[in-house]
C-alpha cells in the first residue's frame, strides 16, 4: 500500500462531503494513475470506497434533515437496475477504451454543467422558485420550491430514473453522478 492512499482517500471524502459528488471522478484516476491499480480493480475499489463514504455523508445529512429520502431511494433503485448492465458491458470493453470513455464522459458532463451555469446562473442555485407556469415550460426537470423541498413531478421522476439507470460502469448506484445534469433540453 502506498503512502498516498490516505491523502487520496481524504481528498475523495472531502469532495463527497462538500458537493455530494465527485467520488468516482477522483477515485478511479487516483487509483489508476496515482497508485498504479489496474483499471478494473480501481472500479471495484471505487464502488466500495465511494459507496461507504457516501453512506457516511448520507447518515450525517439525514440527522440534519437535508436528505430527500424518496428522491434518493428512487434514484438508487433505478441505479441498481442499471448497474448490472453497465458491469456486464464494461467487462467486454478493453481497459484503455474504458478509461478513455470515462474521461470523455467526465469532459462532456463538466462542459455541459459549465455552459448551463454560465447561461442560466439561477439554475445553479440550490433553491429554484420560478412561477409554476414558467417552471413547467423551462429549466431543469427537477426543481425546488421556495423552502428548498424538491417538487417531485413526473418529469423529475423520469429524469432521476433515467439518470440512475444509465450510471456509467464504475459508479455506485445512486451516487449522484448525473444528479446535477440539466435534462430540460
Amino acid at each position: 500500500m502506498s503512502l498516498l492512499t490516505l491523502p487520496f482517500g481524504v481528498l475523495v471524502g472531502f469532495s463527497l462531503g462538500l458537493t455530494g459528488g465527485g467520488g468516482s471522478i477522483f477515485t478511479v484516476p487516483l487509483l489508476v494513475y496515482g497508485l498504479s491499480t489496474l483499471p478494473r480493480e480501481a472500479i471495484v475499489i471505487s464502488l466500495a470506497a465511494v459507496g461507504a463514504t457516501a453512506f457516511m455523508g448520507f447518515v450525517q445529512r439525514l440527522r440534519t434533515k437535508e436528505v430527500e429520502l424518496g428522491t434518493g431511494l428512487l434514484f438508487a433503485a433505478a441505479g441498481m437496475l442499471g448497474a448490472p448492465v453497465g458491469s456486464l458491458l464494461g467487462g467486454h470493453i478493453p481497459d484503455t477504451l474504458l478509461l478513455g470513455l470515462f474521461a470523455l464522459l467526465m469532459l462532456l458532463v463538466a462542459s455541459r454543467m459549465w455552459v448551463q451555469t454560465l447561461r442560466n446562473p439561477e439554475e445553479a442555485s440550490a433553491v429554484r422558485a420560478l412561477p409554476a407556469s414558467e417552471s413547467e415550460r423551462r429549466g431543469p426537470a427537477c426543481k425546488r420550491d421556495p423552502h428548498g423541498k424538491l417538487s417531485m413531478t413526473s418529469r423529475c421522476a423520469l429524469a432521476l430514473t433515467l439518470a440512475g439507470l444509465f450510471q456509467p460502469d464504475g459508479y455506485p448506484p445512486g451516487s449522484g453522478y448525473f444528479a446535477s445534469y440539466n435534462y430540460s433540453d
